[in-house]
């Protein structure tokens, strides 16, 4: 007896799990994907223009607050920094070098090059003066 019970157990689930694929597959006939697609595209194209709204609103009030603080800030003010380097200073100023503890107080002056210096870099004469040449 306690294997026909556990079969009609299994008859039932079987059938029940028949009919919900049927209901499934009924279901499904009615259902447009354009018609899902067309509404998902209009519900994001609705939330872009009110996040567009919203960021246009956000630039004019920050575009409002600029112009008031530069109506308030006198014209007559040396350029300022831009912000976030104010502390830095000048620190890529070629004087900064000058005092250093190897530094020479007079200026290196460069040696002029001569317009034609790499015209003959390729010729054998150039390998004369080296170290490890010999004639």
């Amino acid at each position: 007896m306690g294997n026909h019970a556990l079969l009609a157990d299994v008859d039932v689930a079987v059938i029940l799990i028949f009919v919900a694929g049927l209901g499934t597959a009924w279901m499904v006939r009615g259902y447009n994907v354009q018609q899902c697609k067309i509404e998902a595209f209009a519900e994001k194209r609705k939330m872009q223009k009110e996040l567009s709204k919203k960021r246009l609103a956000e630039m004019q009030k920050k575009l409002e607050a600029q112009k008031a603080a530069s109506a308030t800030s006198s014209t007559t003010k040396a350029k300022k920094a831009a912000p976030g380097t104010d502390h830095y200073g000048s620190i890529f100023a070629p004087t900064n070098l000058e005092g250093q503890v190897e530094s020479d107080e007079k200026k290196m002056e460069t040696p002029e090059t001569p317009k034609n210096q790499y015209q003959s870099i390729f010729a054998p004469s150039n390998l004369e003066g080296q170290v490890e040449s010999q004639e």
